[in-house]
C-alpha cells in the first residue's frame, strides 16, 4: 500500500495469473474493505510479472482488463515514480531483477 494526501494505492502482487477473474475479485474485496476506513480514494493496482505468459493470459480476458483495470502499466509506473495516485485502477507489469 502506498498513500499520499491525494489517495491510497493498494498494490496486489500476483506472481502467477491462474484465474484472473477470481484474483481480481479478491483484490477488489480487499480494496473495498480498505475504502470503508478511508476518506481518500483507494486505487487498485494488480502487479504481474512482465512475461509473455502473463501477457497471453491477460489477452484472453482483455475486455475484463479494459473495464476493471483501465490505467495501463506505463501510466501506473509514471504515477508511482512521480509520487502521485493513478487516476484509476490499473495493471502493472514488473520485470524480474537481472542477475549479475
Amino acid at each position: 500500500m502506498l498513500s499520499s494526501e491525494a489517495g491510497v494505492v493498494h498494490i496486489e502482487i500476483e506472481r502467477s495469473l491462474v484465474d484472473l477473474q477470481a484474483q481480481l475479485r479478491s483484490a477488489q474485496l480487499k480494496r473495498q474493505a480498505m475504502a470503508h476506513s478511508e476518506s481518500r480514494p483507494v486505487r487498485l493496482v494488480i502487479a504481474v510479472p512482465e512475461t509473455a505468459t502473463a501477457r497471453q493470459r491477460l489477452a484472453t480476458v482483455a475486455d475484463l482488463v479494459e473495464r476493471a483495470l483501465p490505467v495501463r502499466s506505463r501510466q501506473v509506473w509514471r504515477d508511482l515514480r512521480a509520487g502521485t495516485v493513478p487516476a484509476g485502477d490499473g495493471i502493472l507489469f514488473v520485470r524480474a531483477p537481472t542477475r549479475g
